[in-house]
Parts: C-alpha cells; structure tokens; sequence
C-alpha cells in the first residue's frame, strides 16, 4: 500500500464515519415515506 492509499483510506474512513454508524445506516429509510429527507420540497438548498 502507497502513502497515498493510507491517505486516502484514513480519509474515507474518517469521512463515512461522521454519517454511518450501522452496517447500512438507510435500511429503514423506506419506512417513512412522508419524510422529505435532507433536501425536503421547502429547503433551502
């Protein structure tokens, strides 16, 4: 493994671990389906 990979791994690592804290953080998200989410119709974004 280079430098850059380390690099590279210690980010994504870093990175999905800020959002994902289960095997697969969005298996329940189709149990809401009047939930807009982030990016809702009234958002700002």
């Amino acid at each position: 493994m280079t430098a850059i990979d380390e690099i590279r791994k210690r980010i994504v690592g870093a990175t999905t671990g800020l959002f994902a804290h289960a095997t697969y953080p969005l298996e329940d998200s189709l149990q809401y389906p009047r939930d807009p989410g982030l990016f809702g119709p009234d958002s700002v974004t």
